[in-house]
Order: structure tokens, then sequence, then C-alpha cells
């Protein structure tokens, strides 16, 4: 049996790339891209294209050849990709959204977001009749998540079925619901290099509680050692922002979140030397998790040295470096390393990566405010994370003068921990010193003058 295509018209072949690479990651569907009209003809009356999709104006030229095509065929269902947010509103294309409900238009910023949502809401539908065996079990392995094989290895009974991905694609079944762990089995692969098998949506989520809920009863013990308590902040801090990526939060990540704010300021009494802190944790150097945990130190730091020394400020500050890169998905991370949008990087991406990384802040603002329990500053500093004192940054474009102490406070931390990162793993004080002077005279100034004093004194450069 075929695999069900969606048939892509493009004129943008980044477009065409990300859009590839999204819908074959996430269903069990062949992307066909065609971007000459006599090769989407070709393939028009395929009876296993069951989508058709571009990013030509459907209005003239090609665009419309192509949507007729579709339209006079099989009539499928057609999504176009909307240059602004007004157009979907447009009365000239009316028409599209008259010849069908099915048809639909899709937005750069929101791109990643609208492709799952669309292909999830229309497949089961089109692609999946009842007597179609071997699609339902590619809809059950469409549902599958990563779980990280050291967790599996802790158990004693799995919760759920649990998979194992070949090179060649395909998953085969590791473990039946309730079947008893074979450690030597699962040791085995591990020592091979597999880092992750899969599990149902349903059955991850109660893994991850009880992970986390261990990581958490494990951080609240007073005997804990400096270094114990650090390591386990790395590991929570790491389980958390893979389970939001997967789950979207829950109680038990905001349950642990609040243990490792616990644990920061509980390392931050007991040492007076965050600058051996920081070099220490760059010695397990793997970007998301130990970023964090070095802004959650320095952070720590100059709060203590702007008189912020609070329970509640520092918990707002270590909440905003979890949950900052909330609005990228997993596959999204290199995104995260780009700070300015006039770096050579950010020059270097496609339209579409552009848009993802200038939106990021306000989608992780979004999904934190559909959850609830996060403060006005949390959601303000979350928001405010990639601006920049001269006004260069995003999303909003303002400056020293109107980004808030708390905010600049942690911009700079931020900036600061990325750039640190990028230059050394066990840096001295002097190239400290020159990467804060790299960041600029402007984050010395207005609002950001007393925070970056602080910063100097907690590091005592």
């Amino acid at each position: 049996m075929s695999k069900a295509k969606v048939l892509l018209f493009y004129q943008d072949p980044s477009f065409a790339e990300f859009v590839s690479v999204h819908i074959e990651a996430n269903f069990p569907l062949e992307v066909l891209c065609v971007n000459i009209p006599d090769k989407f003809h070709g393939y028009i009356s395929d009876p296993s294209v069951k989508f058709c999709m571009t990013d030509h104006d459907i209005r003239t030229g090609g665009g419309r050849l192509f949507y007729l095509a579709n339209k006079n065929g099989k009539k499928r269902p057609f999504f176009f990709l909307c240059t602004s947010e007004e157009d979907d509103t447009d009365k000239s294309l009316a028409f599209f959204f008259k010849d069908s409900k099915k048809h639909h238009a899709v937005f750069l910023h929101s791109l990643d977001e609208d492709l799952t949502s669309l292909f999830g809401k229309n497949y089961k539908e089109i692609v999946y009749a009842k007597e179609n065996i071997e699609a339902l079990k590619d809809k059950e392995i469409s549902n599958l998540i990563r779980v990280r094989i050291h967790h599996i290895l802790k158990l004693e009974k799995v919760n759920g079925d649990v998979y194992v991905k070949l090179p060649s694609g395909k998953y085969i079944k590791m473990f039946n619901s309730g079947d008893e762990v074979r450690k030597d089995t699962v040791q085995n692969m591990l020592e091979k290099g597999v880092k992750f098998l899969y599990q149902a949506r349903e059955d991850y989520q109660e893994i991850a509680d009880k992970v986390m809920e261990n990581l958490k009863s494990k951080l609240s013990e007073k005997s804990l050692s400096t270094g114990e308590k650090i390591k386990l902040q790395l590991a929570s801090v790491k389980q958390v922002q893979d389970t939001v990526k997967n789950m979207g939060i829950n109680d038990s990540a905001i349950e642990l979140t609040d243990e490792i704010v616990n644990s920061v300021q509980d390392v931050l009494k007991d040492s007076k030397n965050i600058w051996k802190l920081v070099s220490n944790l760059l010695k397990n150097k793997s970007y998301f998790f130990t970023r964090t945990s070095i802004q959650n130190y320095l952070l720590g730091g100059l709060v203590q040295e702007m008189g912020w020394d609070s329970h509640a400020t520092l918990k707002k500050l270590v909440y905003a470096s979890v949950f900052c890169d909330f609005g990228f998905t997993d596959n999204q991370k290199h995104l995260a390393e780009i700070l300015v949008c006039e770096s050579d990087e950010f020059r270097k991406l496609a339209s579409i990566e552009k848009e993802i990384i200038k939106g990021h802040p306000r989608r992780a603002v979004e999904l934190l405010k559909s959850k609830g329990g996060f403060l006005t500053d949390e959601i303000s500093i979350i928001e405010q994370h990639h601006e920049k004192p001269d006004g260069s940054g995003f999303p909003r474009g303002i400056d020293f003068k109107h980004i808030p102490p708390m905010s600049a406070a942690f911009i700079l931390t931020y900036d600061f921990t990325q750039t640190l990162m990028e230059t050394s793993n066990v840096p001295d004080k002097n190239i400290c010193i020159r990467v804060l002077d790299s960041l600029g005279s402007d984050y010395s100034k207005v609002n950001f003058e007393k925070p970056f004093h602080a910063f100097k004194t907690a590091l005592k450069l």
C-alpha cells in the first residue's frame, strides 16, 4: 500500500524544505515537492495525493493554475501560505474559502503550529479509513513521544507499550504494557548508542510525572552536598524542559520548578563564590539546560547585590530562565542560540526560521498564559528577554528607557551567559570581562546601570 502524499507546489526552496521536514517528521505522509507547473500536472491525478499546498499566490499565475487543477480534479484540502495576517480576510480570496471548508491559510510566524493543527485535524478523516489496518498502526505511531532510555531503565515494569525506532525509520514494539523491564536488554541498547525509546503520549505523561516527583523529592533532601544539588538541578531543569516541550506545562513541572528555586537559593546561601559555580557548570556543557542553570546562579548573585534578595524575586527570575524558550519546539534548539537579528547567523536563516525566532517570546507567553498561575513579572520578563538596550531587539524593539529593571537584569544575564558559552568551556575572569565588554556600553545605561554593576560585583570582576 502506497503512503499518502502531500503535493507541494513551491517557489521558495526554504519553505519547501521546512514543510517537508515538519510534515514527514510528524505524520506518516510523503511530501512531493514540485516547482514548475508541468510537474504538478503529472501528480495531480495520483490517488495517493491527499493534500495540496503552495506558497504561490493562488489568484494569479502558476498558483492559480495549481489551485484550479485541484478544484477541477480530486478537490483535496488545499493549504496556501499567507504573507501577512491580513491575507486571509482579503476579499479577493473569498472564492478560496467558499469552495471548501477544508481549505485553509497558513502563516510564516506560526507555520509549525498551523501545519500540526491542520494535518492533525484533516488526516484522520481523509487518510484513515476504518478498514485500513496498516494506516491505523501508522496513526498510533504518529502519537508516540520519545522517552529517555535512562528513565525506562529505572522502571521495574512499563506502564504502557514501549517501542524502539529502527534506522529505517520503522518502529517495533520492545515491551508490552505491564511487562517487567529487561535491564540487560535496555542496557545493551544504551551501550550501542540508543538514547531514546518511544511511548504513547498518555503513557509518557505518567513516566514524566514519576520522574519529576522523584527529582523533587531528592532536591528537597537537606543532607545533599553542593555538588549533588547542582547535579540534581541540571537533571531537573532538563526534565522540566523536555516535558513541557512534549506535553505542555502541568502541575508536576511547576512543582519541580519550585523545588529548583529552593535548591538554587540553598546553594547560594552556602557558597560565596558565584564564579566557581559558573566555572563548574561550564564543564557540563549541553546547551539548553546548562545555560539555564548558569543563568540561575548569575541571577541569584545579581539579586543579592541589588538588594532584591528575596525568595519571591529569585523565583520570578528562575521561572523566566526555565521557561523563556518554551516557544521553540524540540527540533528548533539551534534557533534559540541566535541572540540578535543583525548577526550573520540570523541573516543566513530561511525567512520561515527568522519569523519563528522573532515570534517565539510571544508564543511562549501565550502558552504560559493558557496554563495560568504565572505572575505578571514572569510573563513580562519572558516576553522581553530578546529586547536589547539599544532598541534593536524583538518582539517590540523597546530600548533601555522602556525595559523594566528586572527584565534588564535578565537580558544582561541571558546575553552574557550565551556569549560566554560560545567563547569558552572553562574561561578565566579576563575572558568574562571581555565578554561583558563585548555586549556594549548600552548594557550599563539607564535601567541596565544598576544590574550591570551588581553583576560585575557578584562575579568579582
